[in-house]
């Protein structure tokens, strides 16, 4: 029948219900419609196929590069493809990762009043690159074991979920940027990363107290045996 290619998802297991609701309600002309939405529906997922096809075969020479980008944790082919179409894969074009997440947009805005920081928002940029980078923040933070997953669950605690996803693209963007400009493949540093003590930040926060409580401090490096 015409309503069992419909149902999908929750619906699915439930075609007899659905079946049963549309007994005697559908007359002549409904199932004409339906028969042309379906019609057109299938047509334009045709059409997609062959744009994907013709896509593909296109980034066939970036292969290589296109398999770097896809080793972050949620990246698929076709958020590098946007990528990749728009923003190239030539990283020298670009002065450092700062100016790719600022020409990106997603890069949050300096704005400061009084020596205060207010409520950062972002760029506008490129909107045919961020939105890729922004839908592959939302599949990386759902991933399992991986540090940008930890860092979505870091900063969810304390910002908004938009504020966050832009967060995780900026870092997205960033490694990107690396693997494509060293020609090397992702690194996991694994989900508790946030976790590890970091000597160099710890060395700063203590010494910064310390300078607050009106000592100087003079560090020797001390070698255990």
């Amino acid at each position: 029948m015409l309503w069992r290619s419909w149902p999908r998802g929750s619906l699915h297991p439930k075609i007899g219900k659905v079946e049963k609701a549309l007994a005697g309600v559908g007359g002549p002309h409904h199932r004409f419609l339906l028969q042309e939405h379906s019609a057109h529906i299938e047509f334009l997922g045709q059409a997609i196929a062959r744009v994907e096809a013709e896509i593909e075969e296109r980034m066939r020479p970036f292969a290589k590069k296109l398999g770097q980008v896809m080793t972050i944790p949620g990246v698929k082919k076709h958020g590098t493809w946007t990528s990749i179409v728009v923003g190239g894969i030539d990283m020298s074009v670009f002065l450092s990762h700062k100016h790719i997440a600022s020409w990106t947009g997603v890069c949050p805005g300096n704005n400061e009043s009084a020596g205060k920081g207010m409520t950062e928002r972002t760029r506008k940029g490129n909107p045919w690159v961020r939105e890729a980078p922004v839908e592959v923040a939302w599949t990386a933070s759902q991933s399992k074991g991986t540090y940008l997953a930890a860092q979505y669950r870091r900063l969810a605690a304390r910002r908004g979920r938009k504020q966050v996803l832009v967060a995780v693209a900026h870092s997205i963007l960033v490694i990107a940027y690396h693997l494509l400009a060293k020609g090397s493949t992702y690194r996991e540093l694994g989900p508790n990363f946030f976790d590890q003590p970091n000597p160099q930040r710890l060395i700063k926060h203590h010494l910064r107290r310390m300078a607050e409580l009106g000592y100087r401090v003079t560090l020797e490096s001390q070698v255990v045996a």
